[in-house]
Formats: structure tokens, C-alpha cells, sequence
């Protein structure tokens, strides 16, 4: 599948050495959690300050917090659902408590942005289900599936004389 793409992110991935640093944005969306938890594979700006200085990225208004990850973007093969898997370090509590007190998958979206311009969407994934997902006191881990058709019935009914006459014409 082709993708289009900025110019400054071909360039950056067809050089040598670059100064441009991709993105991954990753997003855990569910109808339990008050606001979707959102975070960033690279510390690129001060983005709070409180009792401790966090930073993250901003893109589009909205703050992505910098934790540390390991995430293969899906392949894009025609003949397989996508699925990879996905380990955030637990650097920020919260988000592992968040995500470990829900029942039902979470929807997990990817974006890569280049850190010099990051309102600037190169690529996007549809919503993931995060599955067999297990928790330590240092890491979350779990899989990224689509939500796979392949599980859903078809035909989704039976085609009889009683549902579909106008199929049966005696």
C-alpha cells in the first residue's frame, strides 16, 4: 500500500545523517477513560511543569507525554490482518493503572509526526485493539490486532424461503 508523505520526511529517511527526528504518537482510547491517554516516543519539548518536569510532544493541541516504548508499525500486507505488539515502560504510574483497571480492549491509534513539524500528520493507523495485555511494576505489554472480520459470522443469516421469498421463486 502507498502512502503519501512530506517531502522533509523522504529526505530525512533517504539521508545519510539528518537532523529530523520521527515521532510516534500513540493514543489508548475507551468509552471508561475521563480523556484519552496519549503518549510520545520522543521528549520533544517541556510540555509541564509541576512538582516534577515532564516533557512530550504537542501536536495539534494536544499533548502527547514522553515515555519510553517499543512499537513496530504494522505491516501493510494484503493477505494478513495487521497485528504487532507494544511495551511502554511504566515511567508515569498512571497510565498503567488507567489502562489496567479496564474490562474491554482499548483502542490504540498510531501517528508519525516529524519533531520539527508536528501538526503534521506522515501516517496514520486505524484503531488497534490492545489485547493480552500483562502489567509489572516496570512495563505494560501487550497486542495489537484490527478487529478482525474474520470473526464475525457470514452470512450473517441464512438465506431460506421464509426470510428471503424473492430469492426462491417456485
Amino acid at each position: 500500500m502507498s502512502r503519501t508523505v512530506s517531502a522533509a520526511l523522504r529526505r530525512a529517511t533517504y539521508a545519510q545523517q539528518t537532523g529530523e527526528v520521527p515521532v510516534l504518537l500513540v493514543t489508548f482510547d475507551h468509552e471508561d477513560l475521563d480523556t484519552p491517554r496519549r503518549v510520545s516516543s520522543d521528549p520533544t519539548q517541556r510540555v509541564e511543569v509541576s512538582d516534577r518536569i515532564v516533557y512530550g510532544t504537542v501536536s495539534r493541541g494536544l499533548t502527547f507525554y514522553y515515555a519510553p516504548f517499543e512499537l513496530a508499525l504494522p505491516s501493510d500486507q494484503e493477505d494478513a490482518a495487521p497485528r504487532t505488539r507494544v511495551r511502554i515502560d511504566a515511567t508515569d504510574q498512571a497510565l498503567v493503572d488507567a489502562l489496567r483497571a479496564l474490562v474491554s480492549p482499548v483502542q490504540v491509534t498510531m501517528e508519525v509526526v516529524l519533531a520539527s513539524s508536528p501538526d503534521l500528520v506522515e501516517a496514520e493507523t486505524a484503531a488497534f485493539d490492545l489485547v493480552d495485555v500483562s502489567y509489572s511494576a516496570v512495563k505494560l505489554e501487550g497486542e495489537l490486532v484490527l478487529d478482525a472480520l474474520t470473526r464475525e459470522p457470514f452470512p450473517a443469516m441464512r438465506f431460506d424461503p421464509a426470510r428471503a421469498p424473492g430469492v426462491f421463486r417456485g
